[in-house]
């Protein structure tokens, strides 16, 4: 057979029913799924979802296949296990599994087995949503913020950090609106794991600046929360600028020549990204002032704290606990509902 078994499910009938349909294409913007691949699955109810295949062809083709075989699977137990866990908790907005488990598909050897999870079936994720508009639906946009921000803090609240907040893991299900997907990255305080070791597990171009420096993110207080705050920050640049926060940080950091050929790290480059971000939120103020005239002011603000390249200030100034999501959640809410109601 040809190709990896991941991508050779079509046809198959798993467990409860389940047939697997077809393959889901990634958007041409997605930045996930290296390890998985994506299907249509149908239940002889005629209910359709989606099915995550974990893919493990690249790691029997590494030097260390086993090593890396064991990783990924850890990390696959270790999904399934946080996804039951907000599941159990009912966290209304995390995207949780329906059905998990393996399938045999023969002519691999020792890689026909196939580890997978069944969700629920989204209408896409922020990014295709956002394509596919029209024209810039602002109560809609606020609205998706407000409620990806009351995700974030229901994973926080039972010890759960993402890790890799972007607009591919943020998903649109139809009236019931945004739920964070893929706990692939995140860090459970209660359950130890390797990733929790990497300085930045999820996807860089939306991670905080201080995860681009070795031997700075370790000595962060509540650095996987602070994080987490960073890339919630991030979504506000994306629905505006179409771009994160992160990106623009990259486009506008410049260093004197003088120090170009100095080591980088993290304390002496944070004047320089302070800079850089001053710049990202001109950018950030020009577009909401077009797409937001109303609400500008406030999301400036929230963008502002919340992505500050200074992980020991990022969030709420003058409040006990910097990294609690609750008044952002509110935030968020008051400026949706105005948004709705047009005032």
């Amino acid at each position: 057979m040809t190709g990896s078994p991941a991508s050779c499910l079509r046809g198959l009938t798993l467990d409860e029913g389940w047939m697997v349909q077809s393959i889901i294409d990634p958007h041409p913007t997605a930045t996930g799924g290296r390890f998985s691949v994506g299907y249509l699955v149908e239940n002889i109810d005629g209910r359709k979802a989606f099915l995550k295949a974990l893919d493990y062809t690249q790691a029997l083709q590494s030097q260390n296949s086993t090593v890396v075989l064991e990783s990924m699977l850890a990390s696959f137990n270790f999904e399934v296990a946080l996804l039951n866990k907000c599941k159990e908790k009912r966290l209304k907005r995390i995207v949780t599994p329906i059905a998990y488990g393996n399938v045999k598909v023969g002519g691999f050897g020792i890689a026909e087995f196939v580890s997978y999870i069944i969700f629920e079936l989204a209408e896409g994720d922020i990014r295709k949503r956002k394509d596919q508009s029209v024209s810039f639906d602002l109560a809609w946009s606020l609205r998706c913020l407000h409620q990806s921000a009351v995700g974030l803090r229901q994973l926080h609240s039972v010890g759960i950090t993402h890790q890799d907040l972007k607009p591919s893991n943020v998903l649109i299900f139809g009236n019931e609106g945004a739920k964070l997907a893929d706990l692939g990255r995140a860090s459970d305080s209660t359950y130890p794991m390797p990733l929790d070791e990497v300085i930045c597990p999820g996807d860089i171009r939306y991670s905080p600046p201080e995860q681009g420096y070795d031997n700075i993110s370790q000595d962060i207080p509540n650095r996987r929360i602070c994080a987490d705050i960073y890339m919630m920050g991030s979504l506000i640049f994306f629905y505006f600028t179409s771009s994160s926060a992160k990106q623009l940080l990259i486009h506008y950091f410049k260093k004197p020549i003088s120090t170009e050929l100095e080591s980088t790290n993290f304390k002496s480059d944070l004047p320089y990204l302070k800079n850089a971000f001053q710049e990202s939120l001109i950018v950030l103020k020009k577009d909401l002032d077009g797409y937001a005239p109303k609400y500008a002011k406030e999301l400036l603000s929230i963008a502002k704290e919340m992505c500050e390249p200074d992980p020991l200030i990022r969030g709420l100034q003058n409040e006990g606990n910097r990294c609690n999501l609750e008044i952002y959640i509110s935030r968020f809410d008051a400026i949706a509902r105005r948004a709705e109601y047009g005032i």
